[in-house]
């Protein structure tokens, strides 16, 4: 009935030919109204109008369409511009893409800031995709563009995109010098909302590299910064990238503070990648915390949404968080089954980093499955990716499972030689959470050499350890320590292990550091 009356009302309009008129009068009201409501987006008012925006989708579509057949260009990428941050915070991703393709295709002769917007709108709606490549030159066309105009705003926007997506590829040291060289032109400008977001790229980036300290100082200035400012849903990023960076230290407590806030603001806002992206790690979290049946219910929750939103590296994060579930439960062939297709994925959008923890994983579930030597493979491989793009803390995971393999093979210098290489990584890193598994290794080879008063103190340590950041073992890892603890129960008298796991227990991590590398029968 609606379309009837529409079609009806086009046909008057043609026959008092105003029909040209009208549709550009409707063009530019609604070019307006959009570039009204884009501040108001990352304000208070956001959930009010994202509403108002939902209600006039079918106007905004007809000033499009209009401004590709006979309306002016112009405002054709301004109204394009101006939709981009609705269409991102609704991960409406497919829908905008199509539009702005359409827009940019049709004004290439054009080379204004209006453009220049558009093309990042572009690049990052299409790198939500995983179209990495595609993205890239949108930025590299924009940032020409803003050089050509001398507009230093716009190309420290454009090189902070481009950093991102050269930390999609893994491409870390060109992601650290884009953010760098935005970040120094909005300190120089004055631009608050600029430097935090420069600020968090260079925290996300140092954290995947494994320097956590850096990571938590950037993090907390960006997050500073963006509670001054009151940009919710920056505000919300900068809660999840500190919380990362605190779940990999092993602070789960804190981790999830900052998860569930930023699940908060995001949920009142309708931000719903953002929704998908906390829920997300919300369901990591519990997944360490032993609530598998909590963890099911987010990461089931936040694969519906981003596999809506086509969010391709989105969903190959969740099947990835999903394998590791299952994994957990000792659920190996569903484990595999899941990682395979988040493999997939991660090799066909290019990100380096994805891929690297897919293969790492699916190792480790092919190993627990018993075919030891596509195990190695796959982590021989995923440790060649970690060291390409330098990512210590995935080099580190890598080597511990190398040296796990060592120990079935029964080569138990190697396994050492491979143990102590990736401690010495993570004690350098900070990764508190992989320390203790570090020391589970060598729990084992001191329990094989026959020194069961020093591997007893070392289990306590462990089990202390993981109760006091309120975390699990995996079932796999679970499985290592009970079979310890039965051989150190067999070998010592009852009141001796009890002895030493209590001695275990007031150990500091340092203290279970040097007591698990010792070598010789010095106890």
């Amino acid at each position: 009935m609606l379309e009837t009356i529409r079609q009806y009302g086009e046909e008057k309009l043609e026959e008092l030919n105003v029909y040209e008129t009208v549709l550009d009068r409707h063009l530019k009201f609604y070019m307006d109204f959009a570039e009204t409501a884009e501040p108001e987006l990352k304000g208070s008012n956001a959930p009010i109008w994202l509403e108002k925006l939902d209600e006039e989708r079918s106007n905004f579509e007809i000033g499009l369409n209009w401004s590709l057949d006979k309306g002016d260009k112009e405002f054709g990428l301004k109204l394009a511009g101006a939709l981009g941050y609705f269409w991102d915070v609704r991960g409406n991703y497919s829908e905008g893409v199509r539009w702005v393709d359409g827009v940019l295709a049709d004004n290439q002769e054009i080379r204004n800031s209006f453009r220049g917007k558009v093309l990042n709108v572009a690049g990052n709606l299409s790198r939500y995709q995983g179209n990495y490549e595609k993205a890239r030159k949108l930025f590299e066309e924009s940032l020409a563009i803003y050089k050509e105009i001398g507009d230093r705003q716009g190309i420290a926007a454009s090189l902070n995109y481009l950093a991102i997506v050269a930390w999609n590829l893994g491409d870390y040291g060109n992601a650290d010098n884009l953010s760098e060289e935005s970040l120094v032109i909005y300190r120089v400008k004055g631009d608050k909302r600029g430097i935090a977001n420069s600020l968090n790229m260079l925290g996300i980036i140092a954290a995947d590299q494994g320097d956590y300290i850096r990571a938590v100082e950037i993090s907390e200035e960006s997050l500073a910064i963006r509670r001054e400012v009151g940009y919710k849903r920056d505000l919300a990023a900068s809660l999840t990238s500190l919380g990362i960076v605190t779940f990999a230290q092993g602070s789960f407590t804190r981790a999830a503070e900052l998860f569930e806030e930023s699940l908060t603001i995001r949920r009142e806002i309708g931000n719903r990648g953002g929704i998908a992206e906390s829920l997300g790690y919300l369901g990591m979290l519990a997944t360490e915390q032993g609530d598998y049946e909590r963890a099911e219910e987010m990461l089931k929750e936040s694969l519906s949404i981003k596999r809506v939103m086509e969010d391709k590296r989105g969903i190959a994060m969740s099947l990835y968080s999903l394998g590791n579930l299952v994994f957990g439960q000792r659920q190996y062939e569903r484990a595999a089954e899941l990682l395979d297709e988040s493999l997939s994925i991660q090799r066909m959008i290019g990100d380096k980093w994805g891929t690297a923890m897919s293969l790492n994983f699916l190792g480790k579930v092919t190993y627990s499955q018993g075919e030891y030597r596509r195990a190695e493979k796959l982590i021989e491989e995923s440790l060649g990716i970690f060291r390409e793009i330098g990512a210590k803390s995935g080099i580190a995971l890598s080597l511990d499972d190398l040296g796990r393999a060592a120990f079935k093979k029964e080569d138990y210098e190697q396994a050492r030689i491979l143990y102590n290489e990736s401690l010495t990584l993570n004690r350098e890193i900070g990764s508190k959470r992989e320390i203790p598994i570090n020391i589970l290794g060598l729990t084992e080879l001191q329990t094989i050499n026959g020194f069961y008063n020093r591997a007893t103190i070392l289990l306590g340590f462990i089990e202390k350890f993981f109760e006091s950041i309120k975390a699990k073992l995996n079932s796999p890892e679970q499985d290592r320590f009970e079979e310890i603890a039965i051989t150190l129960k067999e070998k010592l008298r009852e009141e001796e292990y009890s002895k030493y796991l209590e001695e275990g227990e007031s150990l500091t991590m340092e203290e279970a550091i040097e007591l698990a590398i010792k070598v010789g029968d010095n106890e």
